[in-house]
This record gives structure tokens, sequence and C-alpha cells, in this order.
């Protein structure tokens, strides 16, 4: 778990083959931290339940589109730790239930805010469901896009 911003971490498994580095992203927030999640390949979040649950825990996990999500238990694990629901656009409810059984809260085309800092927008390309996510911290915007 490295400490990348004041307020956001990141969590890698270092290269994997030629592809480069995966990263899943912890945003710490008053309103609940939020897990944007790039786990297909693995991630280390696991060995760091302790830390993040010092940190606030994990409000919600959200992934950019379904390849994203890991198939297995990973998301069900921090649903069982944390609570935190798994978020993605409705087009991709059947490819995400055949990853993941985790409860879910899906959104549409229309995007989804939360609270005053954080939205997921809808932004079909990789997938018919994939969004981005923005987020706005010490007045500056970040995107986290797949």
């Amino acid at each position: 778990m490295e400490k990348i911003l004041p307020d956001l971490y990141r969590f890698g498994l270092g290269p994997i083959g030629k592809k480069g580095t995966f990263y899943t992203y912890l945003l710490v927030r008053k309103q609940g931290n939020i897990l944007i999640c790039h786990c297909n390949r693995g991630s280390s979040v696991l060995d760091h339940f302790d830390e993040i649950e010092s940190l606030g825990g994990i409000d919600r996990q959200f992934v950019a589109h379904y390849h994203d999500a890991k198939r297995g238990d990973l998301h069900q694990v921090l649903y069982d730790r944390f609570g935190c629901k798994l978020s993605y656009h409705e087009a991709e409810r059947k490819p995400m239930r055949g990853k993941t059984k985790c409860p879910e809260e899906e959104f549409g085309d229309g995007g989804l805010k939360l609270g005053s800092d954080f939205e997921a927008f809808y932004f079909p390309g990789h997938t018919a469901g994939m969004r981005i996510f923005r987020w706005k911290q010490r007045g500056k915007y970040h995107l986290f896009p797949s």
C-alpha cells in the first residue's frame, strides 16, 4: 500500500508480463472511502486490511469495466470485511455476474454522483458499460480510467 497523495493510496502487484503494472486505488473521503479496482490479475489490497480499516474502511468498490473485476471471491471478501457493495454500469450486469456474486449497486447512463467530490461517468468504449471516475480533492480533479 503506497500513499501517493494526501488521502490517495494505491495497491499493485508489480509488472505483469508485457502489460505493465495494474493498480487499485483507495480514495479516503469524509463521506466514505472508495476503492477503484483494477484487480483482474490480482491485487495486494488483501494484504492491507488493517491499514485500510485504520483509514476508515471501504464504503464502496467500483470497477471501470467488467475486465477490471476479479473472477472469484475478491469482491465478496471486500464486502464481507467492509460492507462495500460493488458498483458498475447496468450494461455490464451479465458479465459482472459471471465474475462475482458480490452484492452490487448498478447505475445507468446518467452516471453516479457521491457527495460533492466523486462522480462516475458513463463513457462507453472498450466495453458497452465502460466508465471513468472523477474525484475532487483539495481543489484539484483526478481522473481514474481503466
